[in-house]
């Protein structure tokens, strides 16, 4: 027990070794994987970033897409709702024009017969 109490520097000195040469590689491996995690944050947000501009430059397409075809699909329901109003009076007016020819044509014919 002598000898240990005398040369107990002798034991612990490779111990305290082992342990700070364990700390250094513990100390390094913390900072390369601070700096990895860091590294991959930074490029996820980079592509997030890229991803929500792209989506809503695709939304902002995609609506003006969609109020055009809105714009175009009311031009033709009021232009289609326009015709539905005039086509009848177009057929009562050609029925009046057709009547007028007729009345037109038997006035011509009863004329000529008064003039022969």
């Amino acid at each position: 027990m002598d000898w240990l109490i005398e040369h107990w520097t002798a034991l612990i000195g490779p111990a305290v070794v082992a342990a700070v040469v364990s700390g250094i590689v513990s100390v390094f491996g913390l900072i390369v994987s601070t700096r990895a995690a860091r590294a991959i944050h930074t490029e996820k947000l980079a592509f997030d970033r890229e991803l929500a501009e792209r989506k809503v430059a695709a939304d902002i397409d995609l609506a003006k897409r969609k109020l055009d075809q809105d714009r175009a699909l009311a031009m033709w329901e009021r232009r289609s709702q326009f015709a539905e109003g005039i086509l009848p009076d177009c057929y009562r007016v050609q029925e009046i024009l057709s009547s007028l020819y007729s009345l037109t044509q038997m006035n011509f014919s009863i004329k000529k017969k008064r003039a022969i």
